[in-house]
């Protein structure tokens, strides 16, 4: 009896990490980023704006895959906020050379 309720406690906390990874929220991504040799700065500080709401929500999110012990999704979490942060840098770059002139 004691073997199978141990058997049984480890099957449902399994359970319970699973459901507590699944629960972890994805936010949106930013809906693309402005042309950087078109865009005004309010059209970049917006763009700024949404990606650093995006990157807050996925710290929130890596902590719940941390806690869920979710390491698979943890890793891809941190590989997206990696390209978004990229895309949006490789942007920021091209703005500012477009205003140096």
């Amino acid at each position: 009896m004691a073997r199978a309720s141990v058997v049984a406690i480890g099957l449902l906390l399994g359970s319970m990490w699973a459901t507590a990874s699944l629960a972890c929220d994805v936010p949106n991504e930013p809906n693309g980023f402005p042309d950087p040799t078109k865009a005004s700065e309010p059209e970049m500080v917006t763009a700024q704006q949404g990606v650093k709401t995006y990157l807050s929500g996925m710290e929130a999110r890596l902590k719940c895959l941390e806690a869920a012990k979710d390491t698979d999704k943890y890793n891809d979490s941190v590989a997206q906020m990696q390209k978004v942060a990229g895309k949006f840098n490789a942007v920021v770059r091209a703005y500012r050379a477009r205003q140096a002139g």
